[in-house]
């Protein structure tokens, strides 16, 4: 194959005493790949020595991952598998929850030959085995010591490996309970809804609309289920045994972190698959996780999930095609896919809805943090006029929801009421428990976020003044302090120099000291 003169200039650079014609071939390999920008960023003996710096662990008989510490807040990672899905994004999001900020690097997909003591004899052939090799340059304040940091991603790597191996098994037996499903509607009629809609859920679910990680039977254990993933994983999933439910499909949030994928805790899945005769049934549980696919669709379209509308609409009974209708409709697709899953009773999801159209009627700024069975999960509304909202705040919202509840993971949505109401929802997974002093700390500093500062000066205002200084006051002062002083100050601040300047005269001199505390 002719030569790019990138490449040209990369073989050119390699030393002399190591350009063998492997050296020349594998360094080729990892060339032709690297994007424009990381070649734009790195000399060329920059990327030849990083080329050379992957060659340890892919000369490895065995799968490898290392860690090399470069200073207390830079380390270099450098890894060698067989190639398969999730390697990239399951590293991706390991690194940013044990502290790092701060990326650089490629990783590249090359075919390898080896011989029967793993050590490779040839390059970059079309029928080679992939392997896929990734050197990162790392900043953080990271959470744990290199040698902690190498065992985790190594640990996560190798479920992803049980993962991707169990996967055909696991869609089989999953294709077959579908059958079962189908089949146990003709036979059973007045369970025909039943079984048909768990059917079009599972075909859903293969529609990769899940990550499938796991699945349990009392016949088989496949991906983190299985045995030999007994050490990495806990089943605890085994012992659910889901009650009360008419369904023949449950879902719930596991305890435990995604170790693929993306960040957020685990789904878990409950089947009734009926048995054959009809007088028992097979249980299936799977764990996994909603793609994103899966979580930014429509609700009202998706198996189980529409079902629980339709019985919303039966309780609360509105005229079909009025606007509580439409409301109810549209406000139950706003809702994030995942908590409408895990929500209980649907009198709990009315009463949320029903929070949601009464701020939809206000044309003030509202928060609401509704109350969950499970203490490790949270649902908070922010209603707002639409004129007040940007969607450049989303990320600073979301940034002050993971600070002040420790949650790994938030989910959102957003409708937009009739009355030019924006209405925001965050679905948070894996927080601490929030106690009335965490949520009115919560709902306070969410409030100095996202309301206008003129809003929050005229509340101020009015519970500080009597009703006819406010409007004096108000034309004094919404001008009176620059942008920066705004975003940086908090209103109780500002009532205080307030305060100050209104006992002002021409002959007084006020002078207050601040101490910087240091950081």
């Amino acid at each position: 194959m002719d030569l790019s003169a990138y490449e040209r200039r990369i073989l050119n650079a390699i030393p002399t005493d190591i350009k063998t014609p492997f050296m020349a071939s594998y360094a080729i390999a990892v060339a032709r790949q690297l994007r424009a920008a990381f070649r734009e960023r790195h000399t060329i003996d920059s990327v030849v020595n990083q080329i050379l710096d992957t060659l340890e662990v892919v000369e490895s008989s065995e799968p490898v991952v290392r860690v090399v510490e470069i200073s207390s807040n830079k380390r270099v990672l450098t890894l060698n598998l067989p190639d398969q899905p999730f390697i990239v994004d399951t590293v991706r999001m390991l690194l940013k929850q044990m502290g790092q900020f701060s990326l650089t690097g490629f990783n590249v997909i090359v075919g390898l030959e080896r011989n029967d003591q793993g050590q490779i004899i040839a390059v970059d052939q079309p029928d080679f085995q992939l392997e896929s090799i990734l050197r990162f340059e790392l900043e953080g304040e990271f959470y744990s010591n290199a040698v902690e940091m190498q065992a985790t991603l190594f640990r996560h790597l190798q479920l992803a490996t049980v993962i991707v191996r169990d996967f055909t098994g696991m869609t089989d037996l999953l294709d077959r309970a579908h059958a079962r499903f189908e089949d146990a509607a003709r036979a059973q009629v007045e369970k025909r809804d039943v079984y048909l809609e768990a059917a079009d859920f599972v075909t859903w679910m293969l529609q990769e609309n899940f990550v499938f990680m796991g699945l349990h039977t009392l016949d088989d254990q496949m991906g983190v289920l299985s045995s030999d993933a007994s050490s990495l994983w806990d089943p605890t999933i085994v012992e659910w045994k889901p009650e009360g439910h008419d369904m023949a499909v449950v879902v719930r949030k596991g305890n435990v972190e995604s170790p693929v994928h993306r960040m957020g805790l685990v789904d878990e899945i409950f089947l009734a698959v009926p048995t054959r005769d009809g007088k028992g049934i097979f249980p299936v549980r799977i764990v996994g996780l909603f793609t994103y696919r899966a979580v930014t669709q429509t609700s009202r379209h998706v198996p189980v999930l529409r079902r629980v509308l339709s019985n919303l609409l039966i309780q609360d009974n509105p005229p079909k095609g009025s606007f509580r209708y439409k409301g109810i409709c549209n406000v139950f697709d706003s809702l994030p896919t995942e908590f409408l899953f895990n929500m209980g009773t649907t009198a709990q999801l009315l009463d949320l809805i029903e929070r949601v159209l009464e701020a939809e009627q206000e044309s003030d700024m509202r928060i609401d943090i509704a109350e969950q069975e499970r203490e490790d999960t949270a649902f908070v509304l922010v209603a707002m006029p639409r004129a007040d909202w940007s969607d450049e705040r989303l990320d600073g919202v979301v940034n002050l929801l993971k600070e002040h509840t420790d949650a790994n993971y938030v989910d959102h949505g957003a409708f937009i009421g009739r009355y030019n109401t924006m209405l925001l929802h965050f679905y948070l997974t894996g927080t601490k428990e929030l106690t009335k002093d965490v949520k009115g700390d919560l709902m306070q500093t969410l409030t100095e976020s996202v309301r206008p500062w003129r809003s929050q000066l005229a509340d101020g205002l009015q519970a500080a003044y009597e009703s006819a200084d406010v409007e004096r006051l108000m034309v004094k002062y919404a001008s009176a302090f620059n942008d920066t002083y705004q975003r940086l100050r908090p209103m109780s601040e500002t009532m205080e120099d307030i305060q100050v300047l209104e006992q002002l005269d021409n002959k007084d001199v006020i002078v207050r000291l601040f101490v910087v505390e240091e950081t």
